[in-house]
């Protein structure tokens, strides 16, 4: 009986103590600061409860303690918790991943000193350095054109062909050159350019036409070229044809069994349009444009085979292979010649 009734006393003890407790609140900060005070006099145990009483605080003050009342379920980064030891220092704590990270900083910081980064030089800095009138906005350029293009308008609004100076004739090209190596966001700007460079070129090709001797040495196949790459630059389906149209133009006005290097940039550079153009038939226009140039190396017949190869129709793997056969008898049929064999690149495309 009496063994009964000390468990009876016991029970009714605990339940005395945990009603307590959920009436006043129990916090574990609390206890273990209340802990550290009444500990405080003993030299053994001060600063290991110091210690603890810090580290909980410094959860309770984040937020992050899994206890804490302002608590949601974050966690509490290694590094951003310090802690107080015996001596009275305080220290982070951090992992050892982010010990790594310290070392691999500190070891770059050193390499980087060790080996300065090479700056470019300002010759290369700026790849339209070498554009005519660039201090001149683009409304400036345009009046400056315009004005240019008036001056062989006579009075009675006879336009004369065949009197154009040297003069007027090297300012038509520093325009061309300046409207054609302009690049702007704006697409309307953009299709201003290549028309006003087409226009510059235009204005020569008539003097040359009309006998004038100073226009057949001034233009070059490079003003056809940059002429090209204005239009290309717009980037629309109308601005390629317009593009391949100018071939026809270079063709009519330059001798058409003569290709120098020059001229099969002009070819290369439509070709690789159209090879990048995801318009329907760009393909047929590629391989169009490829037929068309007398000196060709295997690097256009892959580009064109790869067109072919991503059109999306069913048969493409066949055309593919079809370009490839006739790169195989045409580079058979020239005597083994190196610039037009077949690589890795050929074959892998189709």
């Amino acid at each position: 009986n009496s063994s009964l009734l000390t468990v009876l006393a016991t029970v009714v003890a605990s339940w005395s103590w945990l009603a307590i407790v959920r009436i006043e609140g129990f916090s574990p900060r609390a206890s273990v600061i209340s802990s550290a005070t009444s500990y405080s006099n003993n030299n053994n145990w001060s600063s290991t409860i110091n210690r603890s009483a810090t580290r909980i605080s410094q959860f309770n003050h984040h937020g992050n303690h899994p206890l804490s009342a302002t608590s949601d379920n974050a966690t509490v980064k290694p590094s951003d918790i310090t802690y107080t030891d015996g001596t009275g220092t305080t220290k982070n704590k951090q992992s050892n991943k982010q010990r790594k990270i310290n070392r691999q900083g500190n070891y770059n910081a050193k390499q980087r000193t060790k080996y300065p980064k090479k700056t470019k030089s300002s010759s290369s800095a700026a790849p339209n350095s070498n554009r005519p009138y660039t201090d001149l906005s683009v409304d400036e350029l345009k009046q400056l054109t315009e004005y240019h293009l008036s001056q062989n308008i006579q009075p009675n609004g006879i336009i004369s062909i065949g009197t154009m100076s040297p003069a007027q004739m090297h300012e038509f090209s520093r325009l061309l050159s300046s409207w054609s190596k302009l690049s702007s966001p704006h697409h309307q700007k953009q299709i201003l350019a290549a028309e006003m460079a087409e226009q510059c070129l235009r204005e020569l090709l008539e003097e040359q036409t009309a006998g004038n001797e100073h226009a057949q040495k001034m233009i070059t196949m490079d003003m056809y070229y940059l002429v090209i790459k204005a239009w290309l630059k717009v980037g629309g389906y109308k601005d390629f044809v317009h593009a391949t149209s100018l071939l026809d133009l270079m063709e009519l006005h330059t001798n058409p069994k003569k290709e120098s290097s020059s001229s099969l940039k002009c070819y290369a550079a439509v070709l690789n349009g159209w090879c990048k153009s995801r318009s329907m038939g760009a393909e047929v226009k590629a391989e169009e444009i490829l037929n068309r140039m007398k000196s060709r190396d295997v690097r256009h017949y892959n580009n064109v085979m790869n067109r072919i190869a991503n059109n999306g129709k069913p048969n493409a793997g066949l055309e593919a292979e079809r370009l490839l056969d006739e790169l195989i008898s045409s580079y058979k049929s020239e005597g083994i010649n190196a610039t037009i064999a077949p690589n890795r690149n050929s074959f892998n495309t189709v």
